[in-house]
């Protein structure tokens, strides 16, 4: 079986509709290649290489970027931070996006859903202060990711 588009080529073998054995595939975009064994339509291990460079072994097509200490710790410093010169009549949510570089650095901060002015700069202030994540990787290699994040206000 043969599935391309203009950024990804796979090929390998179906079993009743599914992914299984060896497939193996290029992708354009991020100019890598890579081999995945697959049972029944799952993913059990892959190989990819970029260009020349070493070999990088997986076993989730795409993992998400992770705070190095863990969710609970990056909202607890996200919380002692956080200085509220604003007062919520009730529990609020801002919502923020930013990319996660394949150096675990945070870079271009956004707000999707505000709240008020003072609240989501600073909600973007003592994001920039947090720089200890873990990159997200593309089939075993590090790779900048888009990550969205609520910070709820409750209310005072």
């Amino acid at each position: 079986y043969l599935e391309e588009s203009e950024r990804l080529r796979l090929a390998g073998k179906l079993k009743n509709g599914l992914k299984d054995g060896t497939w193996s595939g290029k992708d354009n975009d991020y100019r890598l290649t890579f081999t995945e064994n697959n049972e029944n339509g799952v993913l059990i291990s892959g190989i990819s290489k970029v260009e020349n460079e070493i070999e990088h072994n997986y076993s989730q097509i795409f993992t998400n970027p992770y705070p190095k200490k863990g969710m609970k710790h990056f909202y607890k410093f996200v919380g002692n931070k956080f200085n509220l010169n604003f007062k919520a009549d009730e529990t609020v949510k801002i919502v923020l996006t930013f990319i996660v570089d394949k150096n675990g650095r945070i870079e271009n901060i956004k707000i999707l859903k505000g709240v008020h002015p003072i609240a989501d700069q600073e909600a973007i202030r003592v994001l920039n202060l947090y720089s200890d994540w873990l990159p997200g990787k593309y089939r075993g290699i590090e790779a900048s990711v888009s990550y969205t994040l609520p910070i709820v206000i409750l209310k005072n």
